[in-house]
């Protein structure tokens, strides 16, 4: 039985083509807001994708500077979640990037890790 909330039901057919996934970098610049980081993060929830990276630091001028990292994505989903950050009134710009397999944020400790901080 496939889980159609999560797009898998076609999965089931033999012999339907394999999707190509990659791991993708979010870069996302924001008005500080109280809610900034749960309007960020449902996006992703919506889509039924955990990043693998979440960091938010909040700076003096009134931004916030959001990097995420998913992994096990395909473009079209990388294209999509970007297109839905940007439409948020608090979201400023969006970048999506592929990933490079090394950095801190490919660390298998570092595998969920949720940070917030007040730059002075």
């Amino acid at each position: 039985m496939a889980d159609v909330y999560a797009g898998d039901d076609d999965l089931s057919t033999p012999g339907s083509p394999a999707r190509a996934t990659a791991t993708y970098d979010f870069s996302v610049s924001a008005d500080t807001e109280p809610d900034v980081i749960a309007r960020i993060a449902n996006q992703f929830s919506f889509a039924n994708e955990a990043p693998l990276y979440f960091e938010l630091r909040t700076h003096p001028d009134g931004t916030a500077r959001a990097r995420i990292r998913i992994a096990g994505a395909t473009a079209e989903l990388a294209d999509v979640l970007a297109r839905k950050l940007s439409r948020l009134t608090c979201v400023n710009q969006v970048t999506v990037t592929p990933a490079s397999v090394t950095g801190p944020e490919a660390s298998p400790e570092s595998l969920v890790s949720m940070v917030a901080t007040t730059t002075t």
